[in-house]
């Protein structure tokens, strides 16, 4: 009796597998339902061959990659500084510019943020 259920039991799920689209299929349904927006006469095409592959990711190439982003990430950070100080030396010469009436001490600020 359990031979029977088992054996039952892998026919029901041999029959269930079999009745799913497989990856190649859903690839070919994907692409035929995108072709339908973008082709004047989508009925003209007919794909050569579908093959579904995985796509694997070195861990060797990663790091070199995450380093330069790093280095990217800093270079970006002190740019933002210096453009920052900038705006601030600016804001600066303008509040201490000379004029006709300025003191030593305002001319000092200026020739400083200048």
């Amino acid at each position: 009796m359990k031979k029977v259920i088992a054996l039952l039991f892998c026919a029901i799920a041999l029959v269930i597998t079999s009745c799913t689209p497989s990856n190649e299929e859903k690839a070919e349904k994907l692409v035929k339902e995108t072709l339908k927006d973008y082709l004047y006469h989508p009925d003209s095409y007919e794909p050569i061959s579908t093959r579904v592959d995985s796509m694997f990711i070195d861990a060797t190439t990663i790091e070199p990659i995450m380093e330069i982003g790093e280095e990217i990430k800093d270079l970006m950070s002190k740019i933002d500084r210096c453009k920052r100080k900038i705006e601030s030396a600016e804001s600066s010469m303008d509040l201490w510019a000379p004029d006709g009436y300025s003191s030593q001490y305002s001319r000092g600020e200026y020739a400083r943020a200048k």
